[in-house]
């Protein structure tokens, strides 16, 4: 084999799995947890769809479970089959960080994990002003989502409600023209399907979605030894120990969905694929 051919089976674009990669800048966190808890989050999609596929039919529990989330109506059937292409969306990424990753041999559902902002740069725009810019992506950060991220990336947040992660999709979204149409459909008497979000947005090719893991965040879990759902984590939040510890509002359930692995499930639910689409 010569070396062009060796080169070109090692390209990203014959790869069949979904791919991501971890930055530089999570290796103060340990990159071995981060990864494992990535791992877990394609698990739980993989579990979560075959419990769809095979159980939520003859399981009357299962049924009973899904219809309390998703919500007993018309349109449960339409949500039951969003929810298994989302999750074998999720499903085809690989378990594993894939090393050779970066331009210009992007994919558009390629993601690339940060854990902290130098992955963001200050410009200036058109008009004059200091605004911020996605380097991986190549689009400029609005504003108000700015302040997310300063809020993401805060030493010592204040307390709060702050995000844990934020992801922004590759693609191009025209948010004025979805926002226009939107205003046009009510004004004209909300007849017929009102405007999706996919038909405003434009793919960009060779551009990767990036994933930004909250400082806060990541402590949080780096000082709590990177807790991930099982056997022993599920007794400990049911023990009455911990349950009267909870501060207002807070379930058991919350101490779930609020480690690592189902975060990434989550996040990883917002990137664009082919079967479905982060902005339907």
């Amino acid at each position: 084999m010569n070396t062009l051919a060796y080169i070109l089976l090692l390209l990203p674009g014959i790869c069949l799995a979904n791919r991501w990669k971890l930055d530089g800048s999570c290796s103060q966190y340990g990159n071995e947890a981060i990864e494992t808890a990535f791992e877990q989050a394609i698990e739980l999609a993989e579990n979560a769809l075959d419990v769809l596929e095979h159980l939520y039919g003859p399981e009357q529990r299962i049924q009973k479970m899904v219809k309390h989330i998703l919500g007993d109506d018309g349109d449960l059937s339409d949500k039951v089959e969003m929810a298994k292409n989302v999750f074998r969306d999720v499903s085809r990424y690989e378990k594993t960080p894939y090393p050779f990753l970066g331009p210009p041999f992007w994919e558009n559902t390629d993601v690339v994990i940060y854990c902290d902002s130098s992955n963001y740069e200050e410009v200036t725009s058109s008009s004059g002003n200091q605004v911020h810019r996605n380097k991986a992506i190549g689009a400029i950060v609005s504003q108000p989502n700015w302040h997310n991220f300063e809020l993401c990336y805060a030493p010592n947040p204040e307390a709060g409600s702050l995000p844990m992660s934020i992801t922004t999709p590759s693609d191009w979204f025209d948010a004025k023209g979805y926002i226009d149409a939107t205003d046009l459909w009510a004004r004209t008497g909300g007849v017929g399907e009102p405007p999706k979000k996919r038909d405003f947005a434009r793919t960009r090719d060779n551009k990767p979605n990036t994933m930004d893991m909250c400082t806060w965040f990541l402590a949080k879990n780096k000082k709590e030894d990177w807790p991930g759902i099982g056997d022993e984590l599920i007794e400990k939040v049911q023990e009455p120990s911990f349950v009267s510890g909870l501060q207002g509002d807070e379930k058991p359930i919350d101490t779930l969905s609020t480690t690592l692995g189902p975060t990434f499930l989550h996040e990883v639910s917002h990137i664009p694929t082919t079967a479905s689409f982060a902005y339907s």
